[in-house]
């Protein structure tokens, strides 16, 4: 009788057990990963922001990120979605989807490029969700300048000749721009500005004026032309000079 009692009770208490629900405390925050589901910390990347600074006007400009898996499983990264400039920000074609190996596994960190084309002029904010995952993981910045100064390289030249390269100011806007000065920031004289200002430049067109260079000795010279536009908008007003003084 004494075993028949002990038995029973033993039944009672399985029974219980097995019916019971399970009390998960109201401050207890219950995070689902692996292949039900997906966790914001499963993912990182090897920076917060991307600035792609000046960007031509109707160029494209790719700039890569890393993202990287802090688990121990293999995920597939197969979308990334823009809140704000969708038609400017995208990843590059072929890029996606990237399969990450297990954290600490050959491939856990892989690379990923971000494309910004500048089809409109201004400055472009925006943020970067990835694909599975409910919060922003990148901050991305562009500038697109309504004028552009560009850059003249002269490589190679005899010291004591010179040589004239065209630089170009294009101005992208809908409206005439005035070029109305130039400063040439250089601890040697051996750029020389060598058109005549002020000057218009129509809209949607450019403006060629010439630079020459003299080198005196044989080295590298660098230098930087600073205009004065008057214009609206983003001014990229500076342009880069660069030479090598040869025999």
């Amino acid at each position: 009788m004494k075993y028949f009692i002990i038995i029973t009770l033993i039944a009672i208490l399985a029974w219980v057990s097995c019916s019971s629900p399970i009390d998960v405390p109201a401050n207890r925050e219950v995070t689902e990963t692996g292949s039900g589901g997906t966790s914001n910390d499963d993912i990182a990347l090897n920076r917060t922001g991307l600035d792609y600074e000046l960007v031509s006007y109707e160029l494209t400009k790719p700039l890569d990120i890393e993202i990287i898996n802090l688990t121990k499983k293999q995920l597939i990264i197969d979308s990334l979605s823009f809140s704000q400039h969708p038609e400017l920000f995208s990843p590059l074609n072929g890029s996606l989807p990237v399969t990450l190996a297990p954290q600490g596994s050959p491939g856990f960190r892989q690379p990923v490029f971000i494309n910004f084309t500048a089809k409109e002029l201004g400055v472009f904010k925006d943020t970067m969700f990835i694909g599975g995952y409910d919060k922003p993981f990148l901050l991305l910045r562009a500038s697109v300048p309504s004028v552009e100064v560009g850059d003249v390289d002269f490589s190679n030249q005899s010291v004591n000749t010179t040589k004239s390269k065209p630089i170009y100011i294009r101005n992208n806007t809908n409206q005439t721009v005035n070029v109305k000065s130039y400063k040439i920031v250089s601890s040697e004289n051996v750029f020389v500005f060598r058109s005549q200002l002020p000057k218009e430049i129509p809209a949607q067109s450019t403006l060629q004026l010439i630079i020459q260079f003299g080198p005196k000795e044989i080295k590298p010279y660098q230098a930087s032309i600073e205009f004065n536009i008057e214009a609206s908008g983003i001014i990229d007003n500076i342009g880069l000079l660069n030479g090598q003084g040869m025999y």
